[in-house]
């Protein structure tokens, strides 16, 4: 901080304003960073402890079926991970808890057999986004196993705390910047502006959804993953150095239409995973 005040006192304003804006930088990113790995630990804690929760009332309707436990453990062990359970399956078990004194051996074991298999379904769905998942090594090269190897290590993380970051930070450096230079700028570029700045913050959140499926394996086309990113990246680069104001409103508007169609292809991709899960 002194070194700062000393080039600010020197007179060697751009420096200063690098390290200041690096600086910033930083600490946006470690702060966000610490933020989104505690909320994924809590979210990976709950996960592990659904999956014993399922096991358990897995294990105990299997015991049932086979005359191993009565039907008060059975409830019993079912409401205790009632919390965990999905919409579907809570209707299911207070259906049985309710309707058990009027229902026949045979409707109970066909209804309890049922449940088992919509937990299993659940468990393996809960499985494959497990963290420490157990992977098959085949000793072979395999893109899947470098994204999971990515995964394991919280890259997904780092990715969206540099990328909130790098939101953060542009943004209120366009403010700043509009707002010290507005009345200078002439009509063309003031309509570029307006484009360009809520273009470009769709594309940051667009590059978020692009990097989870990517980490999940959910993109069918991987070469989608880089067009969305890079495509953007250099028409971006092309703005600034472009001199001629008509080419450059040309240059924003495929920008535009480019980062609508990749974030209308990750929120279709998104849709249909959660519809699948």
């Amino acid at each position: 901080m002194k070194d700062l005040l000393n080039l600010l006192v020197e007179g060697n304003y751009t420096l200063f304003i690098v390290l200041a804006s690096m600086i910033i930088f930083v600490w946006l990113f470690k702060d966000i960073k610490k933020s989104l790995l505690e909320t994924k630990n809590q979210d990976l804690d709950f996960l592990d402890q659904s999956i014993n929760s399922y096991a358990q009332v897995l294990k105990t309707i299997y015991f049932y079926l086979n005359n191993s436990t009565d039907e008060h453990d059975l409830i019993s062990n079912m409401y205790l991970s009632y919390k965990y359970f999905d919409k579907s399956i809570i209707e299911k078990i207070d259906y049985f808890t309710s309707h058990s004194f009027i229902m026949t051996p045979e409707k109970k074991s066909q209804l309890l057999t049922e449940l088992s298999k919509e937990i299993k379904n659940k468990l393996q769905l809960l499985k494959n986004k497990q963290l420490h998942s157990i992977i098959d090594k085949n000793y072979a090269f395999s893109t899947l196993e470098i994204f999971d190897a990515l995964n394991r290590n919280h890259f997904d993380v780092y990715c969206n705390a540099f990328i909130y970051s790098i939101l953060i930070f542009t943004v209120s450096l366009i403010l700043l910047i509009i707002s010290l230079n507005f009345l200078t700028l002439n009509a063309l570029n003031v309509i570029l502006l307006i484009i360009y700045v809520p273009t470009f913050i769709f594309w940051l959140i667009s590059i978020l959804i692009s990097i989870e499926l990517l980490l999940g394996k959910h993109y069918k086309r991987p070469l989608l993953f880089i067009l969305f990113v890079f495509l953007p990246v250099i028409l971006t680069y092309f703005i600034v150095v472009c001199p001629y104001s008509i080419i450059k409103l040309f240059l924003v508007i495929i920008f535009s239409t480019s980062v609508v169609a990749s974030f209308f292809v990750n929120v279709k991709y998104s849709k249909r995973i959660r519809n699948k899960n």
